[in-house]
């Protein structure tokens, strides 16, 4: 067994999940860290370049205007265009989306399985 897997053997037994922090945490980031989740329904309308450049473009004014983002992304035409205001409000909604955590776990699985053998 690799040493990381051990390590985190031991650390998650005592694993306490605080569940409001979490959300604290995650709306002090004004929306940013849900960016990805428009960028790619964007993507699958118009594009992923200009969804990229779209979305870069949003964030940099919610940052300027210390705004959420939620806000800056309603109040663009071509945003609002393409996703209506639940479709945004869904997609910045941390409970309805995991990133990439799909990813990291099967690759922890496909190692922990090849490495037990």
């Amino acid at each position: 067994m690799s040493g990381s897997l051990q390590q985190a053997l031991q650390v998650i037994p005592g694993l306490q999940v605080d569940a409001e922090r979490m959300r604290v945490n995650l709306e002090s980031t004004q929306g940013l860290v849900l960016a990805e989740a428009v960028s790619i329904a964007l993507a699958r309308r118009i594009g992923r370049d200009a969804a990229h450049h779209l979305i870069e473009h949003c964030c940099r004014r919610a940052v300027e205007q210390g705004a959420h983002l939620r806000q800056v992304l309603g109040e663009n035409l071509q945003v609002s265009e393409q996703l209506s205001s639940d479709e945004l409000d869904r997609l910045l909604d941390p409970a309805h989306y995991l990133g990439q955590a799909r990813l990291w776990v099967e690759r922890a699985v496909a190692e922990h399985t090849r490495i037990s053998r």
